[in-house]
C-alpha cells in the first residue's frame, strides 16, 4: 500500500488524483447484515443451507453489490458472517446473528450489543422484549426501482418455457434499501409479462409491475394509473424485426438516469453547502433529508443524508423524473473538503465553489 505525505501547503486539485475506494457506509453495512438477518435464520451446522446464506453469495442492496465471504454455523441459535462491498474488499465487516428470543443481528457499526431493526422478523436489542416495527408502505421511488429490477432481468418471457429463477413467484430481491418478494408472476404471452411485488413488511400492500413490448421492452410506472412507461437502467430490447425502441403513443417515459455531468453537479452543490456537518451538530436545511435543489436543468432530492463524524458525509441523491436511479455523494475531509466523484468513486470530484479547507499540519492518506 503506497502512503502519500501531503504537507502544510493548501492542497490542490491536482494533489490527489484519485481517491481511494470508498467503503461502505453505515447505512449500507446495516442494510446488508439486514439482508441476511431476513433469509437466513436459525441454520443448524451439518445441513445443507440456502445458497443466499453461502460464502460466495452477491447481493445488491442501497446500490451496492456485497459478497458474503465467510459464513459460519456454530450452533443454530448462532450465524455468523462476514460480508464485503465490491471495490472494497478489504474492508469486510462482520454481521453476527443469534436467537435472543427474537432473531436479532448485532450492529455491524458498533461495539455495543445493539441489536439491528429489520423488516422480516421482530428484533430487539439484546435482552429486551421485541417490539414491531411500524410497518410502512414502500415510496414511490422504491416501487419504481423494483419493476425496473423485473424490466432488467425478465424480459419477453414466453408461456409454458422455463423462466429465470429471479422472475418466478417467490423469488426475493434488494432495492432502494428494502427487500422485495415476486407475489404472483403471469406470461399471458411473450409481448406481455406481469407481476405483482410486496415489500417485506409490508405485505398487505403489493403492487403491480406490468411490462409489454411496444417496439422496446418497456413496464408501466406502478405509482400512476397513467399509461406511463418508465425507463429503466438496462438497455432496452428491441423487439424482434422491429424498429429501433420508442415509447408508445402516449407514453411519458421516465428519464432514465441523469447524466454523468448532472450527478457530478448535484453533487458538487451538496459540496458547496454541505462540510464537516456531526450528528450533534446543527444541520443547515439543504443538508436534511427531503431538501430539493435544481442544478444542471434538473431537480434534484437529498433521499439520505447520513453524517457519522465530521470528516465523513455521505448522501444519495436523486433527480425529478429519475427516481429510481439514486446515485451516491460522498465527502470526506482529507485536508480541506472533497467529494468523491459520483459516477467514478475512485476519483475526485472538482468542484469550483465553497470553502477550500486547508490543514496546517502533515497529514498521510493511504491510496
Amino acid at each position: 500500500m503506497a502512503m502519500v505525505r501531503l504537507g502544510r501547503a493548501v492542497l490542490s486539485a491536482s494533489s490527489i488524483a484519485a481517491v481511494a475506494a470508498v467503503g461502505p457506509s453505515d447505512v449500507q453495512k446495516r442494510l446488508a447484515c439486514c439482508a441476511m438477518h431476513d433469509d437466513c435464520q436459525l441454520l443448524a451446522p451439518g445441513v445443507p443451507h440456502p445458497s443466499a446464506c453461502q460464502e460466495g453469495y452477491r447481493f445488491s442492496v442501497r446500490g451496492a453489490h456485497f459478497q458474503v465471504e465467510q459464513a459460519d454455523f456454530p450452533d443454530q441459535k448462532h450465524n455468523n458472517y462476514l460480508l464485503a462491498m465490491e471495490g472494497a474488499e478489504a474492508e469486510p465487516f462482520p454481521c453476527n446473528c443469534s436467537d435472543v428470543g427474537a432473531w436479532i443481528c448485532r450492529d455491524p457499526t458498533t461495539r455495543h450489543k445493539r441489536g439491528l431493526m429489520c423488516g422480516a422478523a421482530l428484533t430487539a436489542s439484546a435482552g429486551a422484549q421485541a417490539q414491531p416495527a411500524l410497518a410502512q408502505g414502500p415510496s414511490d421511488a422504491q416501487k419504481r426501482q423494483a419493476c425496473c429490477t423485473m424490466h432488467d432481468d425478465c424480459q419477453l418471457l414466453a408461456p409454458g418455457v422455463p423462466h429465470p429463477s429471479a422472475c418466478q413467484v417467490g423469488y426475493r430481491f434488494s432495492a432502494r434499501g428494502a427487500r422485495f418478494k415476486v407475489e404472483q408472476a403471469d406470461f399471458p404471452d411473450q409481448k406481455h409479462n406481469n407481476y405483482l411485488l410486496a415489500m417485506e413488511g409490508a405485505e398487505a400492500e403489493p403492487f403491480s409491475c406490468n411490462c409489454s413490448d411496444v417496439g422496446a421492452w418497456i413496464c408501466r410506472d406502478p405509482t400512476t394509473e397513467r399509461k406511463r412507461g418508465l425507463m429503466c437502467g438496462a438497455a432496452l430490447k428491441v423487439s424482434e424485426g422491429g424498429a429501433q425502441a420508442q415509447p408508445a403513443s402516449g407514453a411519458a417515459a421516465v428519464s432514465r438516469e441523469p447524466s454523468d455531468d448532472q450527478q457530478r453537479a448535484a453533487c458538487c452543490t451538496m459540496h458547496d453547502k454541505c462540510q464537516g456537518l456531526a450528528p450533534d451538530a446543527h444541520i443547515p436545511e439543504e443538508c436534511k433529508v427531503g431538501y430539493s435543489f435544481s442544478v444542471a436543468g434538473g431537480t434534484f432530492h437529498v433521499d439520505e443524508a447520513e453524517y457519522p463524524e465530521p470528516d465523513s458525509n455521505h448522501y444519495f441523491l436523486s433527480m425529478d423524473g429519475a427516481e429510481a436511479a439514486p446515485f451516491p455523494c460522498s465527502c470526506f475531509d482529507h485536508g480541506r473538503w472533497i467529494c468523491s466523484d459520483p459516477t467514478d468513486r475512485r476519483r475526485e470530484l472538482a468542484c469550483s465553489g465553497g470553502p477550500a479547507l486547508s490543514m496546517n499540519l502533515t497529514r498521510e492518506v493511504f491510496v
